[in-house]
């Protein structure tokens, strides 16, 4: 299963080089990187690792990217939607389940 959860990126600043990013839906879900594809990475990360706690009791619900308001972020900022592939990231990790059908 895809999931899709908007990202605010915000520009480093004093003239140092990338991005932090969070999820306002995912209360302390942080990362930063270097550049936006190291970003994309590190959030999808970031995104598995937070989601793990939500896997019992069900995923939070993704708002809609329009609706993320960046007045109280730094100029520079902008959303983007980040993709977590569960079933990629179990079998990263380690966690897909392997059921074995002989006897």
């Amino acid at each position: 299963m895809k999931y899709y959860y908007p990202a605010v990126f915000t520009p480093k600043g004093s003239g140092l080089v990338g991005y932090t990013l969070e999820f306002p839906d995912i209360p302390g879900c942080l990362t930063m990187g270097d550049d936006i594809p190291e970003c994309m990475w590190m959030a999808q990360d970031a995104l598995g690792l937070m989601l793990e706690d939500y896997e019992d009791k069900g995923y939070p619900t993704p708002s809609n990217l329009l609706d993320i308001d960046l007045s109280d972020y730094p100029a520079g900022s902008f959303v983007s939607y980040v993709c977590f592939d569960k079933e990629q990231y179990d079998a990263a990790t380690g966690k897909s389940k392997v059921v074995k059908q002989t006897a």
